[in-house]
């Protein structure tokens, strides 16, 4: 369709020949649709696009994941140096009792 309108511009408006208007508008079709194949390679085809955010969620859900394991194996680990802490107290508590009873006889 366009093609006709470029045709009958350039053989009305400007009072080019047949020939000439025809040869000229098929030339630029030539370059159009070079210039379109050149660019169309520049843009991601939807299924690219797609397959990229599929990616990004499935990489999100995993950081959320690892974020959680992150945070119960440090609260594991500060568990355990509580308790550990702890423990510390009560034998240096008992040893220095021992000692008091062993010395102030």
């Amino acid at each position: 369709m366009q093609q006709i309108r470029f045709y009958d511009f350039f053989r009305n408006q400007l009072n080019i020949d047949d020939a000439k208007t025809k040869i000229f508008v098929e030339e630029v079709e030539k370059i159009v649709e070079n210039k379109f194949d050149t660019e169309k390679d520049k843009f991601s085809p939807r299924t690219d696009i797609q397959d990229l955010k599929h990616e990004m969620n499935m990489l999100r859900q995993e950081m959320k994941t690892i974020s959680t394991e992150t945070k119960s194996e440090i609260k594991l680990k500060i568990n355990k140096l509580i308790v550990w802490i702890i423990a510390t107290m009560f034998a240096s508590g008992a040893f220095f009792i021992t000692l008091a009873k062993v010395f102030l006889k």
